[in-house]
């Protein structure tokens, strides 16, 4: 069948330190039993989805290439424009990681990113957590319908 792209977030596991950082499970997850960091990877999820939709922006804006960064560890997906509509989504490799390329398109990618920006915004309203950042990620989100 071939990889597919979903981007997964659990809700139940978010949590927020003393110093106000958001954290919860947030990875890719390419279907063939492939996900990058890694099933159940945590990290600052709420910091993840406002990097992520300022890195589609850049596509959209014609940049040829971004990066999703990851807070913790060593991984980072390298994102290449091909053409008006198309992105070459390549997960860099670490020792426990092999390299994970796919090809979807700009808008396959931004309503993933979008989606899951829009659930970690809710899981954060829901949970009463409270972050400068939330205000930050909202208005990202508010740049990305344009």
């Amino acid at each position: 069948m071939g990889l597919v792209m979903r981007l997964i977030f659990e809700p139940d596991t978010l949590s927020q330190t003393e110093q106000g950082s958001v954290t919860g499970v947030i990875y890719f997850d390419f279907g063939e039993g492939q996900t990058y960091p890694g099933t159940g990877w945590s990290d600052f999820a709420l910091v993840l989805a406002g990097w992520w939709m300022s890195a589609v922006k850049e596509l959209e804006q014609g940049e040829c290439k971004a990066k999703l960064l990851f807070m913790d560890g060593p991984f980072e997906i390298h994102l290449f424009r091909e053409g008006d509509d198309q992105v070459l989504m390549r997960c860099m490799p670490t020792r426990s990681k092999e390299q994970i390329d796919l090809r979807l398109g700009l808008d396959v990618l931004k309503q993933e990113i979008q989606r899951t920006a829009r659930e970690v915004a809710h899981a954060c309203d829901a949970a009463n957590l409270h972050a400068r950042a939330i205000r930050d990620l909202e208005h990202l989100n508010d740049l990305l319908k344009l």
